[in-house]
């Protein structure tokens, strides 16, 4: 058993030959494994290209960080900034907005309906 695909005429082989289907599953787990830990250094090094090629200098406080993610426009836009800060600033963040701003409305209630803390990250 493999998994194989076809593109036109080319066949791609995605995986090795295994007669076990626990093999073969354990190696798509681990496929699967590497395309999200690919996923999250892309993302990671666009966040860093985006936080470079920011106009306003990122603030070092967290009352400064919170004020620039309320002032972003739109939801992608709080991604960018915040998404493009270090995992332990996010979660220094991220513990600061949800224990001080007002999450029910505003700025306060989109970050917390889009913060995934298992990542630290705002999807």
């Amino acid at each position: 058993m493999a998994i194989v695909v076809e593109e036109g005429e080319r066949i791609f082989s995605l995986t090795g030959s295994h007669s076990d289907p626990q093999d073969l599953e354990e190696e798509v787990k681990n496929l699967e494994k590497t395309l999200r830990d690919l996923l999250y250094e892309a993302r990671t090094i666009h966040a860093k290209a985006m936080r470079e090629a920011s106009v306003e200098p990122m603030p070092e406080t967290l009352e400064g960080l919170w004020g620039m993610l309320q002032r972003a426009e739109g939801l992608e836009a709080m991604k960018r900034i915040f998404n493009s800060l270090e995992e332990a600033r996010r979660r220094e963040l991220a513990d600061y907005i949800l224990s001080h701003a007002n999450v029910f409305k505003g700025a306060g209630a989109i970050f917390a309906q889009h913060y995934e803390e298992e990542k630290a990250e705002l999807r």
